[in-house]
This record gives C-alpha cells, structure tokens and sequence, in this order.
C-alpha cells in the first residue's frame, strides 16, 4: 500500500480537519516531518534497503513557507515537487500540496495511480517489464513505449473485474513509474527542469543535509574497520550494508582525489571545484539511489566491489600510493578486522604509507619482470587524474541497470535498444545517465578537465570509453589487444598519439579486469558473487517465460535470506553453480587474467586464484 509522507511547517496555521480529502488518501504508512531537509534524509536512509520500491510514495507539501529559493524550505511548491521526482523518482514519487487534496478528483487519482504503480510493481517481473519497456505498449510510438503493462503481475487486493476496469495507461501513471526510456528523457531533456535547476536544487542539498548522519552506523570504529575492509583483496561485499558500502566508496574515492590534489597542485584547472567531504557523500549516495537494489547481482554492491577491485590493482600498480590499512597477501582473512577490538584513535580515513618502498607490490617478480617494470615505471603508470577517473567510471558502471541482459533488451525489442540500434545497449545507457544526469548535475567542471593533454582527451571521455569497454561482447577483442603490452618496453610506442591509445587501453582492461573480478578473488568471497549471479540469471529465465506466455500470474520469490557466509554453505543453497563457474573461467575470465598477468606481472595474483577456484570447482562433486 501507498506511504504518505507529509511536510508541514509549524507557522502554518491550516489543520489537517480542513484537508477534507486527507483521510481518504489510501494509505498503509504515514509520516509528519517539520522541515524539507529532514523529509530528504528520510529518502536517502531508504537507499540502506535492499528491496526494490514496489509501492507508490505520496509527499503532501506544505506551502504555507516563505519562498526564497535560497534554502530547501524557502524553494516554491513546484521546485520542492521537481527536487522530489528527479532525485528520488526511483520511489514512485506522487507529490501534491495540502491544497490538491481538497478537491475529491484529484484525491481519486492519486489512489488509482497508487494501485496502478503497485500492480505495475508487485512482482519482480512486473518491475523488470516496466523499467525496461519488455512487456505490452500501450502504443507502438517509441515515444510513448515507457508506459509498460506487465504481462503477469495482479494487483494486490484487486479482483479480476476490478483490474480490468483499473486505467494505468494514462501519462500520470507514465510519469511515476520510472523506466530506463523516462530516465533518459528526464535526464537529457531541459523543458521540464534544466541542468542550472537540478544544480541548483543539489547545491542546496549539499549545503543542509550532513550526509555522514545519514549512515546507519557512523561510529569511530565501525569505520576503521571499513578501511581495514577496503585494504583486503577478499573484500567482504556481502557481509556489508549498503550504508557500510557507501563509506567504503567515500574511502577509496577521498584517498584518489586527495592523491591528486597533492601530486598535481600546480596543474589543477583554474575554477576546478575539489568537494568537500560531505559534497563527495553526497555524489556517492545520488549514485546508489540510482541502482536498483533488488537486482541480486547488478546492483550497488556489485558497483562498490568493482571500483574496490579497480582501486587495489592501482596501488599494486603503483598508480596510486600504499596505505596503511593495505593487506598484503590477496588470500588473507578480511573478516579479522571485524573481530578486533578498535579504539577511538584509529583513523576513519585510509593512511598513506609514509615510506612507500615496495610493499604495495605485494607478489614477488623475476630479474625480467622486475627489468620491465622498472622500464615502465613512467609510462604503465596513469596519471593521477587518470587514476581517479577510472574509480568514478567503476562506480557508475552499472547504473540503472535493470538485471536483464543485452540479450534481453535487444529480443524484446525494448526502447532503449532501439535508441542504441542493439549495440552496446546497456553500457550506452549507463554512460549517459552516470554522466548527463549524474556528474553534470554533482560535478560538471569535472567533466571537461583534459587528462591528456596532447588530445585534449578529458575526464568524460575517459569515464565515457571505460563504461563502454564493460560489454562482454568486446571481450575478445580487449583480448587480442593485450598482445599490444609485449611491444610497450619500446617508449617511443608510449610517446606522442600513441600514449593516448595506452591509456584508453589501460583503464579499458582495468575495469573489464574489475567487472568480472569475482572469480578471482578468494574461494569463500566468489562463491557468493556466483550465488547471486545466478539468482539473476533465473529471474531472466522466469521474465522471458512471463513474456513468451508460457508462464502466466506465477511469481517467484525475489527477497532472499541473507548470502551463506562459507563456501560450503552456499552450496547447500546452490549446488549446481560449479558448471556455471567452470564455463565462464574458461571462456572468459582465465585468457584474460593470464594475458594480464603477463602485462601487469603485480596482478598474478589474480592468474592464481582463479586456478585454485578452477581446481575447487573440478574436484567438487
């Protein structure tokens, strides 16, 4: 049922008995909040939550308060309205004043539109369908195609004769239930909100809320161990809250961008804004808002796990410095830190090592090894703004993903497909809404910073050309290509034109190294990463079932309990995913790591585990 929310300053002297239609608002939640910031963090919290919104939110705004448009409160009735459903439209916002309630229509069209969304929602199938225009059109205009009819879902406490009756195909329905078509066009379209609004509405954002507060557990200790957590290869992703994986984000981005401004002071642009703390939580939570949380693999974990896979290759690499909380042996135990005792001088922050010598290189190399990586220290190195852009490009890798495939989008002839003529069609999409709705709303001077200076090559490019390089359909082709570093102890190869070419190829094969990274951590972590890969390769099954109407009005269940913590655990749950883990380590993920292995002599490691995984996985009966 629907949660209402509902802001109402004090000074108003309106009562709730002269809202006539109030009480016939449907409802099964309702909360009071006194100011518009403190109804804000209520909808960031929400992003701690691992569930898809499968209801309709309703805002009733007061707009009795004095209008600035220089503080949340004092924004007019339609900003607060546009703040709520740009930011937050991934909660089926519905936002109405005190006033609309007192007309009975428009009270009956906010239950109609509420039922619609749960009906269009209640079940996984139904969401998939209406975020990716997969199920029934209510007309063949691409235009109008994100006003999806799932094909199996039935309406909660709705009868067969009801539903029939119940007309979801309005606009006012279209323009609640997010889709990937509606998020493009909200995200690149200025008649409705230009971009100066949307910054506008974040800088005051930013400016109220301390974004730190809004963690579930902020204390000294509970994030020293999220430092020590970020230090280890065995990164314990499923043993964490969202909230704990949004510090972990601040963590690893905080200590780049830091890097950066320390080692490149004098070449930092004229007018290039550095965030604050609180500004970079800020980006790091609009991120997270941004992922569907009830797809059991892509989702905002899988986001985190992947920038932490991209942020320890760059320290083993020496792209970035060692930290004090770096573990040094990729197979170590990351759940030690959670058993030890941590005092209120621990720093919450990661530590570069004072001396930085050659701890970060972690594995041992031969006389050769060692004769070309000194040859290319200079040149294998990214620069540190490189360095960083590649962690933002890994956190907004998979943005909006919907939990279907390319496969998926491009069979059932879905919008998004066809704006990108079946190509590449998911990454298109996450490269336009992590940087067009997300960064140059956060952070556009970024966007134009040049890091590469001969091409004038600059941080959207880079972030652009890394998210596009995460289609497996180009995999072998990023194959072949690492062929290139055998021939890169040649400088003049990595001089001129041809270094911009090493870069684009360098942070490509980092991120498709970090995107598929979860066969190469340790047993015990990529057991769970197979767990829910899976998981989200049935729900597929059972959607595409749903569609080809082979299967109608059966559901399976998409809340699951928590992932086993062993291995042999997660087989009870799943003993089937040794086929699974096997075919992809051998088409996929075992030329790669080797090949890399061979370019990057610091990241054996990762050629290692997948053997001893593979090994695991061949013996297990």
């Amino acid at each position: 049922m629907t949660e209402v929310l509902r802001l109402r300053y004090r000074r108003s002297e309106r009562k709730q008995t002269e809202i006539s239609g109030y009480d016939n608002l449907e409802k099964s939640e309702e909360r009071m909040f006194g100011r518009f910031g403190e109804l804000i963090e209520f909808l960031y919290r929400k992003g701690n939550s691992e569930e898809d919104s499968a209801h309709a939110t309703v805002v009733v705004v007061d707009e009795s308060r004095k209008r600035d448009g220089n503080t949340l409160d004092g924004l007019p009735y339609e900003d607060k309205k546009a703040l709520l459903r740009f930011f937050f439209g991934h909660l089926n916002m519905i936002v109405v004043s005190y006033e609309d309630l007192n007309h009975p229509d428009i009270v009956k069209d906010i239950n109609r539109i509420s039922r619609c969304v749960e009906m269009m929602s209640v079940t996984r199938s139904g969401r998939v369908a209406t975020w990716t225009g997969a199920g029934k059109c209510c007309a063949q205009s691409s235009v109008h195609c994100d006003s999806v009819m799932p094909i199996s879902p039935q309406p909660l406490n709705e009868t067969p004769k009801e539903q029939a009756n119940l007309d979801c195909q309005g606009s006012a329905v279209i323009d609640v239930v997010q889709s990937m078509t509606s998020m493009l066009r909200t995200t690149l379209g200025q008649m409705e909100l230009t971009f100066e609004r949307r910054q506008h509405f974040y800088r005051l954002i930013t400016q109220e809320i301390d974004f730190l507060r809004i963690l579930s557990n902020s204390s000294r200790s509970h994030l020293s161990r999220l430092c020590h957590a970020v230090g280890q290869w065995s990164f314990p992703a499923h043993e964490l809250s969202n909230d704990d994986l949004v510090y972990c984000v601040f963590l690893m981005l905080k200590f780049s961008l830091d890097y950066y401004v320390s080692e490149c002071s004098s070449d930092i642009p004229q007018g290039l804004h550095i965030p604050s703390s609180n500004e970079l939580l800020a980006l790091i939570f609009t991120v997270r808002d941004t992922y569907n949380n009830g797809n059991p693999f892509h989702n905002f974990r899988h986001a985190a796990d992947v920038l932490q896979a991209c942020f320890y290759y760059l320290v083993r690499l020496k792209c970035l410095p060692s930290f004090e909380q770096l573990a040094a042996d990729p197979n170590g135990e990351e759940m030690n830190v959670f058993t030890y005792t941590f005092d209120n001088k621990e720093p919450t922050i990661l530590v570069p090592k004072a001396d930085q010598g050659d701890s970060s290189r972690g594995v041992s190399s031969s006389g050769a090894e060692q004769k070309l990586e000194d040859d290319l220290k200079t040149l294998s190195h990214l620069k540190p703004l490189q360095s960083f852009s590649l962690l933002l490009a890994a956190l907004g890798h998979d943005v909006g993903h919907p939990g279907v495939t390319n496969a998926f989008l491009t069979k059932y002839n879905t919008p998004t497909s066809m704006l990108y003529n079946d190509r590449s069609v998911l990454e298109s999409f996450h490269a336009c809404v992590f940087v067009n709705r997300i960064l140059l709303v956060a952070w556009p001077d970024l966007l134009t910073v040049v890091v590469e200076e001969e091409s004038k090559y600059t941080v959207r490019n880079l972030i652009v050309s890394s998210i596009l390089a995460t289609d497996m359909a180009e995999h072998f082709d990023y194959v072949r290509q690492l062929t290139c570093y055998k021939s890169f102890h040649n400088k003049k190869l990595c001089q001129g034109s041809n270094h911009l070419d090493y870069v684009k190829l360098t942070t490509s094969l980092l991120i498709k190294c970090a995107d598929i990274s979860n066969v190469t951590r340790p047993l015990r972590v990529s057991s769970q990463w197979a767990l829910v890969l899976a998981r989200e390769f049935d729900e597929i099954a059972h959607m595409e079932s749903v569609l080809s109407a082979s299967l109608q009005h059966v559901s399976i269940p998409t809340i699951y309990p928590k992932i086993p913590y062993q291995v042999e655990d997660v087989l009870r749950v799943r003993p089937d995913l040794r086929n699974g883990q096997i075919f992809f380590i051998d088409t996929f993920a075992e030329s790669l790591f080797g090949s890399v292995s061979d370019a990057w002599p610091q990241l054996t490691y990762t050629k290692d585990i997948i053997y001893s995984n593979k090994s695991f996985w061949i013996n297990f009966s």
